[in-house]
């Protein structure tokens, strides 16, 4: 059975949705916010044929916070779900939006040099991002198109309750660790067990071409957690490799489980590479992903594979200075699932979409001149 999916108008996040703004006043305010909002008509190849055409709020995002001189900052960060689940008999109001948090930490980030190498220290405590996810996406052209397959497929959630802290040297090695509950940000801590991350990122630029360096790098990452009143155990294994410019990005990520959704036995694996390159800057550009896993790699046949073939256009804005409008880019392409006979889905699907990507945010604003403070 064959699904076509015509989806419309989508608008993601600024390519860096989990931490303060670097840039502008040393103390101050910003904001930003992202919407994916998706208009789709499914054709499913059955006894008669159906076509169930719908419009969709996928996700809608507000985020701001404060920054003290560069050092200390508060972050909170907003998204809308839905009140009620799959597997919900009702939601509030029906099925209404409701609003929750998404990111909500205090942050410490000093800095120092040792032995002529910048040290740059950052301490989090709060509902803190995804060690790995926040990672990643630094390096990911394609954000607008999918998340990452390990977000996708729940191996990795967007926030937890904990506290992490980062050093990185030289603006070339970072090496984080983290705690938190491991229920991530759906569930209040089920179990008297911990999730223990530690994160290495080593990367920096190797050449210059077109004015703009190409910075290669790679990652890995490892999690002893578990999940659920059972603790059941839900570890992580997790590498990716990376190599960017300002008109080109790749990203090689897997990831490997032991547990996976409360199921201690599951040992899920995935595979996942995604690229993008701009053709002609601002106007024209091309990109592709591929993704393949399973929920639990001792289960014959149960691979899932999706491809997704994309071209993109910036409508010939240049907003790489912008202070406002971060990207406003248009997508077109498609994504193909294929399923093996025990992955559990009813069918393989072909997605047709045309797509909007949009993010504005701010700087760090000052509210107050330095005239007028009293």
């Amino acid at each position: 059975m064959i699904a076509l999916v015509v989806a419309a108008v989508v608008v993601a996040a600024a390519p860096d949705a989990w931490s303060p703004p670097r840039d502008g006043a040393a103390s101050g305010v910003f904001a930003a916010a992202q919407l994916f909002s998706v208009g789709d008509a499914v054709f499913a190849g059955a006894e008669p044929d159906a076509v169930l055409p719908r419009f969709e709020l996928s996700r809608a995002e507000v985020g701001g916070g404060f920054v003290f001189d560069r050092v200390a900052a508060l972050v909170v960060r907003t998204e809308v779900v839905r009140s009620a689940g799959p597997q919900s008999a009702f939601g509030i109001d029906g099925d209404s939006f409701v609003p929750r948090l998404k990111l909500a930490y205090a942050q410490g980030r000093p800095s120092f040099v040792v032995a002529d190498a910048a040290v740059v220290v950052e301490a989090r405590a709060g509902m803190i991002p995804s060690p790995w996810l926040s990672r990643v996406e630094r390096h990911l052209g394609t954000r607008g198109l999918a998340p990452l397959e390990s977000e996708r497929r729940t191996l990795f959630v967007p926030s937890d309750l904990g506290a992490s802290l980062a050093v990185t040297v030289a603006d070339v090695v970072e090496l984080g660790v983290s705690v938190d509950n491991g229920e991530g940000n759906n569930e209040v801590e089920q179990n008297a067990g911990k999730n223990v991350t530690a994160v290495v990122d080593v990367g920096g630029p190797v050449a210059r071409v077109f004015d703009d360096d190409v910075v290669v790098g790679g990652l890995g990452l490892y999690r002893d957690g578990s999940v659920g009143r059972g603790a059941a155990r839900d570890h992580r294994a997790a590498a990716a490799l990376y190599a960017t410019h300002r008109l080109a990005h790749v990203v090689v990520e897997g990831v490997y489980g032991l547990g996976h959704a409360g199921r201690a036995d599951d040992e899920p694996v995935l595979f996942d590479v995604a690229a993008d390159v701009a053709i002609v800057p601002e106007v024209f550009g091309i990109a592709a992903r591929y993704g393949i896993g399973t929920d639990d790699r001792n289960v014959d046949d149960s691979w899932t594979q999706r491809t997704t073939v994309a071209v993109f256009s910036d409508f010939g804005l240049h907003l790489r200075d912008s202070r406002a409008l971060r990207r406003l880019r248009a997508w077109a392409g498609a994504h193909i699932d294929v399923a093996d006979d025990n992955a559990g889905l009813a069918r393989d699907d072909v997605v047709v979409f045309v797509s909007i990507e949009a993010a504005g945010a701010t700087d760090v604003v000052e509210l107050f001149s330095s005239g007028a403070h009293p």
